[in-house]
């Protein structure tokens, strides 16, 4: 799927649905924070239960993001 997506000065081809939704609802600077959050969160590691906490955080906001993608209209 290649879609076409024209903001006021630019042009951007996109070709997912999450990218196009990413796109067009202009989620690009929240998406970097969540990036940069991960990263930091992913860095400060030390101990194991530290790992499992981090994975119980990605695994719930990964569900949701599943829940959000099923009952979307995309």
């Amino acid at each position: 799927m290649k879609k076409i997506i024209v903001k006021k000065d630019y042009v951007t081809e996109v070709t997912s649905v999450f990218s196009y939704m990413i796109e067009k609802l202009n989620l690009n600077s929240y998406i970097e924070t969540l990036q940069g959050l991960i990263q930091l969160l992913l860095s400060n590691i030390k101990t194991y239960p530290q790992v499992q906490l981090v994975l119980e955080l990605l695994n719930s906001f990964i569900q949701r993001f599943e829940l959000f993608k099923k009952f979307s209209l995309v």
